[in-house]
């Protein structure tokens, strides 16, 4: 999985991520709205170097991943050799996502917010399934 620019691909997993987040946040009542809004900022009071590191933590090879992954092996009795994650593309994606998923959430929760409830409803009244009406 070589990119040459990962942006692109970077661009649209956080479109597919924050769309679903988005709206969910935005549906949900004020008190719960407030907390997962709460949710989404508060990496952002974190230094974006303090958060690089926590990444190149959980992906390293005796990291927590590669831990978890192990224990799931040895539990089912599989052997396994720890996964090579650091330093790669999808290392690079995974940190990219990672620090432009909120910058991407909060424009489109305050769009979403907007839009009155009641148009919700008279969508709802003709009938769409459920994916019909969340993409309304």
């Amino acid at each position: 999985m070589a990119f040459v620019n990962p942006g692109p691909a970077n661009t649209i997993i956080v479109i597919i991520l924050a769309y679903p987040l988005s709206y969910f946040i935005a549906r949900a009542s004020t008190k719960r709205r407030n907390t997962f809004l709460f949710m989404v900022l508060v990496p952002l009071w974190t230094n974006f170097v303090i958060r690089v590191y926590a990444w190149m933590m959980i992906l390293r090879t005796q990291g927590v991943l590669n831990g978890v992954f192990g224990a799931i092996a040895g539990a089912l009795h599989l052997p396994f050799i720890p996964l090579e994650m650091l330093y790669t593309p999808g290392a690079v994606l995974v940190g990219m996502v990672y620090e432009f998923l909120p910058f991407m959430i909060l424009p489109i929760f305050t769009s979403l917010e907007k839009i009155d409830n009641s148009l919700y409803e008279a969508a709802a009244d003709l009938g769409p399934t459920l994916f019909a009406l969340f993409c309304v």
